[in-house]
Order: structure tokens, then sequence, then C-alpha cells
């Protein structure tokens, strides 16, 4: 009897000893924390001690749409460098490369994320398309280069909406400059 009693005793004190690791992580909020705070180094910590850099955290997204939200080119090359994936998308949060459309004045944001293989017709189930974004910031130079890569000027998207409707939306309704809505419709949108 005295064995099993002995065993159980191992048995716990092998649990108690356990390393923080083995407890659940929260990797996308320390990821988003780092970008938000502007700290290459705490990334790099992080993916080295075998954080998932796509880990994602609800209405904010993961550390590379934050990246590239704020328009910190540097740091999305950092993330890029160290696994995060360009077309990663969290529903409702988009993807990077549609966050990065919405800021007026990225474009080398835009071009940096095709070039690591963010597809430019990416859909993300309750948000929009990149080329919808850009139409709406304004920017026409935005607008241009994603269809110049071969983004769909009559691509829409049902969005649901607060109230429990649905809306469906193009890059054309929602362009909000003349100068926008004159460049999609010399492109054939309708």
């Amino acid at each position: 009897m005295a064995m099993p009693r002995k065993l159980l005793c191992i048995a716990l004190v092998a649990v108690i000893a356990l390393p923080a690791a083995a407890s659940p992580r929260n990797d996308g909020a320390a990821l988003i924390a780092a970008v938000r705070e502007h700290r290459p180094d705490e990334l790099r910590r992080l993916a080295a001690n075998g954080a998932d850099m796509n880990a994602a955290v609800g209405g904010e997204g993961n550390a590379l749409i934050v990246a590239a939200r704020l328009g910190d080119l540097a740091l999305v090359d950092i993330l890029l460098r160290l696994g995060a994936a360009p077309d990663r998308a969290v529903r409702g949060d988009g993807n990077a490369l549609i966050a990065a459309a919405a800021r007026p004045g990225n474009l080398a944001m835009l071009q940096r994320l095709v070039a690591a293989g963010a597809r430019v017709d990416a859909v993300v189930e309750h948000d929009e398309t990149p080329l919808i974004n850009a139409a709406r910031s304004g920017d026409v130079a935005h607008v241009a280069y994603l269809i110049g890569r071969g983004a769909d000027v009559n691509q829409g998207v049902s969005v649901r909406l607060a109230d429990g409707s649905a809306q469906w939306r193009t890059p054309l309704n929602q362009a909000r400059s003349p100068a926008v809505r004159r460049y999609l419709s010399e492109r054939g949108a309708r």
C-alpha cells in the first residue's frame, strides 16, 4: 500500500513542477501590445519563445493587422520575417491588406503585403475587400495599385449591420471621393 501512495506523491510533485509554458498562452495580446508599443525586440523575443505569430484577439485582429492598420512598415517587415502570414484573416477584423488599404497614403504598405503574398481579392467574412476599403479611403493611388494587381472593380460583399440587416457593398458604392468614383467607373465599375 505504501508504494501507490509514494507514486501519488511523485505524480503530484511532477504536476506542481510543470513549467509555466504548460499554462494557456495569450500570444495574440502580447504580440499586439508589442506592436502598439513599437517594441521590435519584444516581437523577436516572443517569436523565439514559440509565440504563434498569427494569434488573434477578437476586435483587434492579429499583430500584422494592427501593424498594417497603424502604418508601421518596419514592424510589418519584422512580423513577416518572423512568420506572420500576410493573408491570415480574422473574422470581423479583416486581414492586413484590408486594414492597410483603409489608411490613405499607405501605398508602400500595400506593396509590401502584396509582395509577401497577400491576395488583392481576399474577402473576409463579416468584413470587406482591400479594394472596397481603398475606395472608401479616397486614395486613388491605393485603388489604382490594387486594380493593377488584379482586384475586381465589381467584387462586392454582403455585410451584416448591427441591426441585423445586410448591406451590399462594392468599391463604387463605398467610394467617398469623386476622383475614386471616376477612376473606378472608367475601369468598368458599376
